[in-house]
């Protein structure tokens, strides 16, 4: 919890290496957290069907990660060609 709390503010950060920290901190918080929960209930519970959701869950939240990163790795990538393409039209210095 104390990395998620000191990488909360990177949470908008465009860069897709702060990115993909902060998703993987944010993912590994909840993951951890709740199959520490989800492990309680299958002592408890006889049905294992919510363990089987929550990994569902998990596998959303890996996806969306993905997707948030891959998407900022693009834009990065892009605003790189524009400001080369800039450069180059604007001829030396």
């Amino acid at each position: 919890m104390i990395i998620v709390a000191v990488l909360w503010r990177f949470r908008r950060e465009s860069n897709p290496v702060i990115k993909a920290t902060w998703l993987s901190s944010r993912n590994d918080l909840i993951s951890t957290a709740g199959f520490a929960v989800m492990g309680l209930l299958a002592r408890l519970s006889p049905v294992r069907w919510p363990e089987y959701l929550f990994d569902l869950l998990v596998a959303g939240i890996c996806f969306q990660a993905t997707w948030a990163i891959w998407r900022s790795v693009k834009a990065d990538a892009e605003a790189d060609s524009r400001n080369k393409a800039a450069t180059a039209a604007a001829g030396p210095v």
